[in-house]
């Protein structure tokens, strides 16, 4: 996926919460929809307002998601085909 807007963002979360109300979402592990679009909000927030004391990632992982989400906000450095 490639986004390089807040609102697309916004537009798939909502297709994808459509086609989970429809129940065509399977999952793949043991995390739900809202599960795993709150963990990747909240690492997405750390980026921006620093990690919770009591969350100590390796200094690697939190040079990346500052690179990743707040310097080359609007370049993807990865993408995936659907």
């Amino acid at each position: 996926m490639k986004f390089t807007t807040p609102a697309e963002v916004i537009v798939e979360v909502e297709r994808l919460w459509a086609l989970e109300r429809m129940g065509k979402v399977q999952r793949l592990g043991n995390w739900s929809l809202g599960t795993t679009l709150n963990h990747m909000a909240e690492f997405i927030d750390y980026a921006y307002i620093g990690f919770p004391p009591d969350l100590n990632p390796p200094p690697v992982i939190k040079v990346v998601l500052k690179f990743c989400f707040v310097q080359n906000i609007a370049q993807p450095l990865w993408i995936c085909d659907e």
